[in-house]
């Protein structure tokens, strides 16, 4: 096949599935369970139906069990913190929670997991250990709405929390040669197909995160205040920066030339600059701001 234009040679790199990547990543998978649950009072939806003389269709009253206590909000926290971690450190693979982790950035990521594991758990331990008094602060608070029956003892509240999490290899095509007949092919075709989401949805995050990146530089350097940038902090820079290597990393091992434009372009916008170059030079913000702008433009999609 001769290609004659740029869209040809789109259409024929739209059309490539995902480089193999099972020699230099795995899937990583996270499951967490911050227990804080809510529970329908009918009797209070009841009485507040019949004095409003609405039908009971009309609507319910929800109750959360444990009200403004501190230490479940910490657990919320941690969990979102380690889905931070876990969505910043890899790229789509499927909707159930398993993502590509590359191995350059495997130590990044354990470490990360971890440190927010432990302090869940000790979180955890916490609420455990507190029990008691978290309990008289939840009746203080809920009144009459209190209902002792609703929660877990003390020995059980530790079961209803969760976290999980798991580094598993990549598949591969060819390990469904083991199955016999004719769903071997169809088997192959699906993943194939999977294969193909995977590469569009790797390509839409990725570009999704530079543009976001990027339109925070060009924001930050258009900040009102004229000429005076003595204000910018270093991560005006380094945000861009991390961003950056972290998106080399990712296309070490996928391998997409949407992603390798991307890390190019960005290596372009840092080449020889700095905060303080930037805290003093109108000319360089300028140059800098000009070549972002031209970015986001191309990303702009």
């Amino acid at each position: 096949m001769t290609i004659t234009n740029d869209n040809e040679l789109n259409m024929v790199l739209d059309s490539l599935p995902l480089p193999s990547i099972s020699a230099s990543a795995v899937l990583a998978e996270l499951s967490i369970g911050s227990y804080n649950p809510q529970r329908k009072d009918h009797r209070v939806t009841d009485t507040v139906n019949t004095v409003e003389g609405a039908s009971s269709d009309t609507g319910q009253y929800t109750k959360r069990l444990f009200p403004g206590i501190k230490l479940f909000t910490q657990v919320k926290t941690l969990e979102m913190r380690a889905r931070l971690v876990h969505r910043e450190l890899t790229m789509p693979w499927s909707d159930n929670g398993q993502r590509i982790l590359v191995t350059p950035i495997i130590p990044e990521y354990v470490f990360g997991i971890s440190a927010v594991r432990n302090d869940f758990w000790a979180t955890v331990l916490d609420i455990q250990n507190n029990y008691d008094a978290i309990m008289l602060e939840v009746q203080h608070k809920m009144g009459a709405l209190f209902d002792p029956s609703l929660y877990p003892s003390r020995l059980d509240i530790v079961k209803q929390f969760k976290f999980h999490e798991a580094r598993v290899p990549v598949p591969e095509t060819n390990d469904f040669d083991r199955i016999a007949g004719s769903a071997q092919a169809v088997m192959r075709e699906e993943f194939e197909r999977h294969l193909r989401h995977v590469r569009e949805g790797i390509v839409v995050e990725m570009t999704t995160n530079t543009r976001k990146v990027l339109e925070k530089m060009s924001e930050r350097l258009d900040y009102e205040g004229g000429d005076d940038k003595k204000g910018f902090k270093n991560t005006l820079v380094t945000n861009v920066s991390d961003w950056h290597d972290k998106l080399g990393k990712f296309n070490e091992v996928v391998k997409l030339p949407e992603m390798e434009k991307m890390h190019r372009q960005i290596g372009d916008v840092l080449d020889n600059i700095t905060p303080e170059v930037l805290r003093v030079s109108s000319e360089v913000r300028g140059d800098v701001k000009r070549k972002v702008d031209s970015i986001l433009k191309t990303l702009d999609w």
